[in-house]
Order: C-alpha cells, then sequence, then structure tokens
C-alpha cells in the first residue's frame, strides 16, 4: 500500500434492537476488519443507535445495475396472490402490538423524574449551605437525564413528536407523573422527605427493570441504578441529620414525613399499563413493590431509632 492509501473500503450495517433487521449506516476505510470494526463502533455508535454491527468489503457485495431496473424487479401486477394484500398480518413485536401501554408507562416513569428535578430546580440557592445546594441540584440533574430518557423513547414510539414538544407542549391534564413529586418545597425537611421516599421507591423499582425484557428500559435502567443509589444514600444521611439534631429539625423532618405519607398508597396502585407492562415482562406490577418498599423505609426508621434512644 502507498502511504496515501486510505485503506480497504468498508460498508457498515447497524442493528438498531435485538431481533431487528441490520440497516446501512454509512460506509468508511480502514486496512483490516479489527480496525473497521472499531471506526465503526466510533463513528455509528457513539450515542447508542445501536446494539449490532456488520462490516462488509464493499468489494464484495454483489448489487443490481441501474439499467436492470424495469426488467429485474417486475412488479408481476396481473399476480396478486404474491402480494398479501387480502388478509391482515399480525405483527409479532410484542412491543408494537402494546405501544400505547408502552408509551404510557414511560412517560409516567419520565413525567415523575422531571416533575421531581424540577421541584429541586425551585429550590436552587436556598439550602442551608453551599455544598447541600450543589449536591441536592446534581440530584435534580440526575433526574432529568433519567425524564430525558425516558421521554425520548416515549417520542420515539409515539412519533412525529421529541421529547422537548412532551416536555413542554402538553396540557397539565396529560402528564403522568405521581402525586408525590408535585408536592410544594414547603421547607428544607419537607425536600428531603419527599426525596427519601422516592429515592426508596426508585431503588426498588429500578433494580427490578434491570430484568425488563424491553432493550430501551433495559439499558436506561442499568444507567440509572448507579445514580438511584447513591441519592437513597444522601437522602437516608440527611433524614438522620436532622432526625438527631435540634429538637426544631427533630419536629420538622417528623411534620414532613407525617404529611407526605398519604401520597405513598400511590406508588403501589395497578392500572391497565402495570398489568400489561407486567404480562409482557417489561417491568414489574407497582403493587408488587410496596413490602419491598416498606421493608427499606422500616430498616431506616428503626436504624435512626435506635442511633437516637
Amino acid at each position: 500500500m502507498s502511504s496515501d492509501d486510505q485503506g480497504i473500503l468498508w460498508e457498515v450495517f447497524i442493528q438498531v434492537k435485538a431481533g431487528r433487521p441490520y440497516k446501512h449506516v454509512g460506509s468508511l476505510h480502514a486496512y483490516d476488519k479489527e480496525m473497521a470494526m472499531k471506526s465503526a463502533r466510533d463513528l455509528y455508535t457513539r450515542r447508542n443507535e445501536g446494539n449490532g454491527i456488520w462490516i462488509v468489503k464493499a468489494e464484495d457485495i454483489v448489487s443490481s445495475e441501474a439499467s436492470d431496473g424495469e426488467s429485474f424487479f417486475d412488479p408481476s401486477n396481473d399476480k396478486v396472490y404474491r402480494h398479501p394484500t387480502f388478509y391482515k398480518i399480525p405483527d409479532g413485536d410484542k412491543a408494537y402490538l402494546m405501544k400505547n401501554e408502552l408509551i404510557d408507562y414511560c412517560l409516567r416513569l419520565g413525567d415523575s423524574s422531571l416533575i421531581l428535578s424540577h421541584r429541586i430546580a425551585e429550590y436552587c440557592s436556598k439550602a442551608p449551605i453551599l455544598e447541600e445546594d450543589l449536591a441536592i441540584t446534581n440530584v435534580g440533574l440526575d433526574l432529568l437525564g433519567q425524564a430525558e430518557n425516558f421521554l425520548n423513547y416515549a417520542a420515539k414510539l409515539k412519533g412525529d413528536t421529541t421529547a422537548d414538544l412532551l416536555t413542554f407542549k402538553r396540557r397539565e391534564g396529560d402528564f403522568r407523573c405521581l402525586h408525590l413529586v408535585q408536592t410544594p418545597n414547603t421547607d428544607f425537611a419537607f425536600i428531603l422527605a419527599r426525596q427519601f421516599l422516592m429515592d426508596c421507591y426508585h431503588q426498588v423499582l429500578f433494580n427490578k427493570l434491570l430484568n425488563s425484557k424491553d432493550e430501551t428500559i433495559l439499558g436506561i435502567s442499568k444507567k440509572a441504578i448507579k445514580e438511584v443509589n447513591y441519592h437513597l444514600d444522601r437522602s437516608n444521611d440527611w433524614i438522620k441529620r436532622l432526625g438527631l439534631g435540634t429538637k426544631e429539625s427533630n419536629k420538622r423532618i417528623q411534620n414532613a414525613i407525617n404529611d407526605l405519607w398519604m401520597y405513598t398508597d400511590e406508588l403501589f396502585t395497578d392500572n391497565s399499563t402495570d398489568i400489561a407492562i407486567d404480562k409482557n415482562n417489561f417491568g414489574p406490577l407497582s403493587s408488587s413493590l410496596k413490602n419491598d418498599w416498606s421493608d427499606i423505609v422500616v430498616n431506616y426508621f428503626k436504624d435512626f431509632r435506635n442511633r437516637s434512644s
């Protein structure tokens, strides 16, 4: 090879999701198949566009000629039996068959994280110390990222929309978020108690979603689980600090938990979407999360009570 030789021309095909066909996305030059595969990964899948790659030498592809078009692709309109236009073909894609339920589920998860992140953003610059102001704002950014992932997936399933349009152009009544995340920022204790209850819920939920048969939900959950665990460690630490602090801080955190507790039943209420999602192994029944959530909350409260005695 000469010094100005770019190497072999390769054609790249990407599989967006397991079970889906590979589609041609472009070409690249590389000197061998190992280099071609790495270059294809870096050029065409850096933003999680796919989970499978084929590379083929351009010279090995056999293609039809443009001049052969009319004769080669004879539509055979007089042979209608070749085209199944007179009966419905069942779609074997489980996600497509229950697309509306999947959209509703992603909107619920995305909206809850979105609104909770918005509530946290409202508190920016008002935390008792600068370090906590930065920390809780970062939690809000984590939640916003999770929301974006779920809303992007919902937008893709719906078609003709985007996550931004779902966020800013829907009416208030069209949001699927939990009521707990909508509660106002009464004071620092309320913010932390709300966050703690949601963090316990998210830890149980996302650990269940790690078993999802939906590739996108599974991928989002794998990315989110570390953030979820960190959020719970952080909010639990603050619950203990306030509970074991002064009489005033103890009173405020107890009042916050008492006032917010009535919203927790909604976390474990099933509807038709939950049933469909569970049936197809895309996610758990909401009701199935309650015992694990209660165990986590009660254990943390027991630890807090033991420390205060």
